[in-house]
């Protein structure tokens, strides 16, 4: 081997041998590929997703301000459920086009879907119960009815068959409990239809106490027939009989 031949050689090893000098593909392509990837684009549509679900908790915000502390009603429930309904296909497509690691905001989009499910759930049953309580409201009310029947009859007996005046005598009068003149679903009372009437005189079509219009949210009313009886009648009805009541017609024609 000649003089020159190894001097080549020996660059060479020492070439290799050099950190600065050698270049890993493979080390390189790692390198650039952290670098592009390490800061994921913020996902838009995360962002409208977070503003709207903040958005829609405003109207419950607004009736906590307002000292609204009772169940929600069939109808602002109805009117509430949208929100939640879009709120959660918004935050579905923000979840998934948030992909990492090119795009930030899943992690957003997850707790907003949880909130609006949450939300959804909370309605849902609002306006189950809503529905379910009402039904046993109207019953309580016809009880309550009934037992204002009861007592007017007793007071009748006591005072020529003449009927009080006004309901509130019959707490003193017939030892009848204050709650039963409380409307189980609105808290209001009773209107009375008895004033000036007699035992003797009332048939069975005379009305002497029935449920306000707005008690059970204007679905329709109890009503105190003179018998004694206690009928539900819907909206249409209800209004009629309220009407003719109204205009001094007893019983309503």
């Amino acid at each position: 081997m000649s003089k020159a031949t190894q001097g080549y050689d020996s660059i060479r090893e020492r070439a290799d041998d050099s950190p600065a000098e050698r270049v890993d593909l493979r080390e390189w392509g790692a390198a650039a590929h952290v670098e592009v990837w390490s800061k994921p684009q913020r996902s838009r549509l995360a962002m409208v997703a977070a503003g709207y679900c903040a958005w829609s908790m405003l109207p419950w915000m607004l009736l906590a301000a307002r000292g609204y502390g009772g169940s929600p009603s069939p109808l602002l429930v109805s009117f509430l459920l949208p929100l939640p309904l879009v709120g959660a296909v918004v935050s579905g497509l923000a979840y998934r086009k948030a992909r990492p690691p090119r795009f930030a905001g899943r992690g957003v989009a997850a707790i907003t879907l949880f909130v609006h499910g949450i939300h959804l759930t909370f309605l849902a049953l609002s306006l189950a119960w809503a529905g379910a309580s009402e039904s046993g409201n109207r019953l309580a009310c016809a009880s309550h009815l009934r037992h204002i029947g009861q007592s007017l009859t007793f007071y009748a007996v006591k005072y020529d068959s003449k009927y009080p005046p006004a309901l509130d005598l019959l707490i003193l009068h017939a030892d009848t409990p204050p709650e039963v003149f409380a409307c189980q679903s609105a808290g209001g009372t009773y209107a009375y239809a008895g004033a000036g009437l007699s035992a003797e005189s009332v048939t069975r079509d005379h009305v002497l106490a029935y449920d306000r219009p707005d008690n059970h949210a204007g679905n329709g009313i109890n009503v105190l027939f003179g018998d004694g009886d206690v009928r539900w009648l819907e909206r249409a009805q209800a209004d009629h009989v309220v009407a003719e009541l109204g205009a001094g017609h007893n019983p309503p024609r």
